[in-house]
């Protein structure tokens, strides 16, 4: 009692109500649902996961002739085609509820479920008849209405019913109304809504078409033939007022008598006439009868001779309204006597069709149907005799105690499979003379009895699926024939239990074998089962069976696994090529090629990675492994499997390098670049003069360094810090100890097997001014160094600029005083051109230049240019067509010295005697100092010096001055070498092209007289220049010009709108 109130407590907690919906028509086998993971059994109380294993689930109260069920999987499912206006016929809602059952072992569930049937617009309205006719009368009145019988749709649902009527075509004269009633059905009727006029129009036909909501709508048409009726006006009139015939007394059954004919003037039913014979007749005239549309009189019975003849009245109506009219006319039948009848044979076949039926196992001498002969003859004449004439199965038996009767009985064995319908001929001939006689066949057909049994079409079916197919997955079709008919040849299969488990037939008829479940292959690859086919035989069916066998075909369904998901390696760094690392070890449980599993790299690490992986999984280094490049690998490891597709897994590779000692330590500070510091002789002892920094890319005890001073330190004025690397001072310094100290310093690691060292020498400076801190704080802080060299850039530009000024202005003031000149031979000339000229010249410059430059202006030549330098800025004056005095001009140095002008037209002998005599003086001064010193010392000097130069450039021409020095013309004059053009000519110089040289003409007046300084540069970007320097009692000396000076000042000339190629200017002090 306990242990069923246990049950039943569990019942009650596990009930579950579930819903389904399938649509109709749907061919079997279709899911509907799985109700163990619907109803969520597995979450249920007390359900284990033994109880879910061994759960098997029923339909309570019976099996299904809709739904099956899995007993094992609990999946619901369909097994016939569900036709929903069948099984719910007129009904909104069609459901069926279902009682589900789950038991395993002592535990039992319940589970309702409710499946709906939703219906489909698998079905057209229909109307009751396809196409009617009605008759209007062509009197009726307009919204006169003629009912139409409505459609109906058995689809259920807005958009399956019918929605709404149409009439085709809109003629415009008919109309319909539609009546809704509460079923949901209408009424319909046909309005006149346009008079009618027969004699313009005597028929129509229109169309009624119901449709429904369906998407497309489906419809159903009604043919409606309107003919327009006439009013009836007009009586019947037979062509003949008396028909007069004979016929023979022998005139078979159903012959024609006589037809009679009448004729109506209406149309339409007024003009339709029937015939009767008249109510009240004179003979007896039952053997006759009338077709009343035809008119036709026909002979139903035996006339017997007479020579009183038949007087039959016959009547013609019409079909008009309201009321119908008729005539009537008299025909006249006269018989004739002919003596002699053949025999009449009449069979029954016994049964309610139109042949006889009997079974295939019937006994000789059983009845098969009922023969009855008649002959109309007298006497002897009407005597008949009977038999079946051409088959021996049957034969006719007379009845006993009735004249010309017989029975057809079995005469044989019957076997339907040999002869499925016989065909029996009856033979009767009467006794008269001549014997007349008669035949009469009729069909038999054999009932099939069970007899055969089935007979598989392959006793074998070897089959092959693959496994993980889903549930519900056709196996295989097996069939077998049966020779029988009817429900004795109809053929259900069933498996037996052995292997209902794993397969079923969803439909018994079909054969169709599926798989109730998935298949492993890794669990089991084969199975076999029996067959049976059972035919419909009644009481005991026949069987037979046939073997199945299934092979399970492999799928790549099993990823490759690794034996662990990170494979570590430990090698040590420099290793030797190939040397192998370790392995990579996966497994497949698939079969063939599914199972085979290769080793590759990721995309990622493939050709990035110093290793090769093998496709068997093993691991080789591919080069050299440095630690201190790369300490750890890491990289993804894909087993692949050779199915299609292929299946795959990854797993990381981490390889680690241990350290061998195989670098040296690697000073940091002091190094190459930076191996000094400034210490003040006034530290403190024991202060840390500087710390020394080392790294070694090894690691471990190998990375770990000692330091240690091997040389310089032999006063032991310092100490270092073995670990730290610190060194402090370990005395007082004296002052005799201020000096460099070149200390050589050691960093040693600590590797194992061999120690490695690195010397760096390291120099401490000893000042009298504490530099440590500062230069420390500079290292300590390496942002305040940027700001600092900022600030000695900007001081070093400005003191730069200062001394550039300075320069220029003593550059001023130093060609105020001495005016250079480049030969010896100017020298000569001047003191020649003294002697040889006693008179006045016009011009200081004319026995220079006359000579050598005869096709020139010498006017134009009169052009002048002046520099000024003032304070910072270095200016340029443009020249002008009239005499004018080049200068330059400093105003912070000299004040403005006195402007000296000369020409040819104003300057004395006097004046040229004494300008050649300064000149003279100067050369000889400035070969004087040349000769005390070395050449090379000079110049040596002069480029410690750096001195500047003065570059004036400018465009080769001035716009609107075709005069000025800038236009390819040669002043007379100073060219800045030392000596005059005429020197320059005179010198025999042929470096340079005399037509293509420009020379700029600088003046500048001294005390002593007028000398001029000038730059000459050449076209072509050649550039030449002679600069001398003496005094009065000197020797005159040249030398070129460095033409690569630095440190030079640029004036710029302003170009004009029609400036072209420009040209430099370079003031140089040498």
């Amino acid at each position: 009692m306990l242990r069923i109130c246990v049950s039943f407590f569990i019942l009650h907690l596990c009930s579950s109500a579930l819903v389904y919906n399938v649509s109709e028509e749907t061919n079997p086998v279709y899911f509907i649902g799985n109700v163990e993971q619907d109803a969520n059994v597995a979450s249920m109380p007390n359900v284990t996961q033994d109880v879910l294993q061994r759960m098997e689930y029923s339909f309570m109260g019976g099996t299904q002739e809709i739904f099956e069920i899995d007993l094992r999987s609990g999946i619901l499912s369909g097994k016939t085609k569900i036709d929903r206006e069948v099984l719910c016929p007129h009904l909104r809602i069609c459901k069926q509820d279902l009682r589900v059952a789950g038991k395993s072992g002592n535990f039992l569930l319940t589970i309702d479920v409710t499946v709906y049937i939703n219906d489909i617009n698998d079905n057209a309205p229909t109307f009751p008849q396809t196409s009617i006719s009605i008759d209007i009368s062509e009197g009726s009145f307009i919204n006169s209405t003629f009912p139409l019988l409505g459609a109906t749709d058995i689809d259920m649902g807005a958009n399956n019913s019918i929605t709404h009527y149409k009439i085709t075509p809109d003629s415009g004269i008919f109309a319909l109304d539609i009546i809704p009633k509460l079923d949901g059905t209408s009424d319909l009727n046909l309005r006149l809504i346009r008079a009618l006029d027969r004699e313009l129009m005597d028929k129509y036909t229109v169309y009624v078409s119901a449709l429904d909501g369906g998407n497309p709508p489906k419809s159903g048409t009604l043919m409606v033939n309107i003919s327009v009726t006439d009013i009836n006006d007009k009586a019947p009139i037979f062509t003949q007022q008396i028909y007069n015939v004979t016929i023979k007394e022998d005139l078979a059954m159903n012959s024609l008598v006589v037809q009679v004919t009448a004729n109506d003037g209406d149309t339409g039913r007024n003009a339709e006439v029937s015939y009767k014979f008249a109510t009240i007749q004179t003979d007896n005239i039952d053997i006759f009868n009338m077709n009343s549309a035809s008119g036709e009189i026909t002979l139903v019975g035996s006339p017997e001779y007479s020579s009183t003849p038949y007087r039959i009245i016959v009547e013609a109506i019409d079909n008009g309204e309201p009321i119908r009219k008729s005539s009537q006319a008299q025909v006249i039948v006269n018989i004739n006597d002919t003596n002699n009848n053949a025999p009449d044979i009449s069979i029954n076949v016994l049964s309610e069709f139109d042949y006889a039926i009997i079974t295939e196992n019937a006994n000789i001498g059983d009845i098969v149907a009922h023969v009855e002969v008649d002959d109309a003859d007298n006497g002897i004449n009407g005597h008949v005799s009977c038999h079946i004439i051409g088959n021996p199965y049957f034969k006719l038996q007379p009845m006993q105690f009735a004249l010309n009767e017989f029975k057809v009985v079995v005469n044989g064995t019957l076997d339907r499979e040999d002869i499925i319908e016989h065909n029996v001929t009856v033979f009767c001939e009467d006794g008269g003379t001549p014997a007349l006689n008669s035949t009469e066949s009729f069909r038999v057909q054999i009932l099939d009895q069970n007899d055969n049994i089935p007979l598989f079409v392959n006793k074998i079916y070897p089959c092959e699926i693959y496994e993980n197919e889903p549930n519900v997955t056709v196996l295989v079709k097996v069939s077998a024939t049966d020779n029988d008919v009817g429900p004795n040849a109809k053929v259900r299969y069933y498996i037996n239990p052995g292997g209902q488990a794993d397969f079923r037939i969803l439909n018994p008829v079909d054969g169709i074998i599926t798989t109730r479940h998935t298949f492993d292959r890794e669990k089991i690859s084969h199975y076999n089962f029996t067959v049976i086919a059972v035919d419909g035989g009644n009481p005991v069916a026949l069987t037979a069976t046939a073997t199945i066998l299934v092979t399970v075909l492999d799928r790549n369904d099993v990823t490759p696994y690794f034996d662990s998901d990170v494979f570590e390696f430990i090698i040590p760094e420099e290793v030797a090529n190939l040397t192998t690392i370790g392995f990579v070890k996966a497994k497949d449980e698939d079969y063939g090629a599914n199972g085979n599993v290769t080793f590759v790299m990721d995309a990622d690490s493939f050709g990035k990675m110093p290793f090769l992986l093998k496709p068997n999984g093993e691991i080789k280094s591919i080069r050299r492994l440095d630690r201190e490049q790369i300490e750890e690998y890491n990289f993804t490891v894909i087993a692949r499997d050779n199915g299609v597709p292929p299946k795959s897994s990854s797993a990381m590779v981490v390889i680690k390098l241990t350290d061998i000692n195989d670098n040296s330590p690697d000073f940091i500070f002091p190094n190459s670049v930076n191996y000094s510091v400034n210490l003040s002789f006034m530290a403190e002892v024991d202060s840390v003069v500087a710390t020394v920094i080392a790294v070694d890319p090894d690691k471990g005890v190998n990375a770990e360094i000692r330091f240690h001073i091997i040389e310089g330190n032999s006063e032991n004025l310092f100490k270092i810090d073995t670990y730290s690397g610190e060194i402090f001072l370990a005395r007082k310094i004296h002052l005799y100890e201020i000096k460099i100290y070149d200390l050589l310093l050691t960093a040693t690691d600590q590797g194992k097997t061999q120690e490695k060292t690195s010397r760096q020498l390291f120099s401490i400076h000893i000042k009298f001014v504490n530099t440590t801190a500062v230069a420390q704080k500079i290292s300590e802080n390496e942002p305040q160094n940027l700001i600092i060299a900022i600030v000695i850039a900007i001081v070093t530009f400005v003191l730069s600029l200062a001394i550039i000024i300075t320069i220029c202005v003593i550059r001023r003031a130093d060609v105020k005083k001495h005016n250079y000149r480049a030969k010896n031979v100017e020298e000569m000339k001047i003191m020649e051109t003294m002697a040889r000229n006693s008179s006045t010249r016009s011009s200081s410059s004319r026995g220079s230049t006359d000579h050598i430059i005869p096709h020139r202006d010498f006017g134009r030549n009169r052009k002048e240019v002046s520099f000024s330098l003032e304070e910072d800025s270095l200016s340029f004056h443009p020249p002008s067509n009239s005499p004018s005095v080049s200068t330059f001009k400093s105003s912070p140095v000299d004040p403005q010295p006195p402007t000296v002008q000369h020409s040819r037209e104003d300057s004395s002998l006097s004046d040229k005697n004494a300008r050649n005599i300064n000149r003279m003086e100067s050369l000889r001064l400035q070969q004087r100092i040349l000769q005390r010193k070395d050449p090379h010392q000079w110049q040596s000097e002069e480029r410690a010096k750096n001195m500047p130069y003065i570059e004036i450039g400018g465009p080769s021409e001035l716009k609107g001055d075709n005069n000025s020095d800038l236009s390819e013309e040669s002043l007379t004059g100073d060219s800045g070498r030392g000596g005059s053009e005429e020197d320059v000519r005179n010198s025999g110089l042929t470096g340079v092209d005399q037509e293509s040289t420009r020379s700029r003409h600088l003046s500048v007046a001294n005390s002593s007289g007028i000398s001029s300084i000038g730059s000459h540069s050449f076209s072509q970007n050649m550039n030449f220049s002679t600069f001398g320097r003496g005094t009065s009692t000197e020797g005159l000396s040249t030398f070129p010009r460095n033409n690569g000076s630095k440190n030079c000042l640029n004036v710029s000339r302003h170009p004009s709108s029609s400036s072209v190629n420009q040209g430099y200017k370079k003031v140089q002090r040498l």
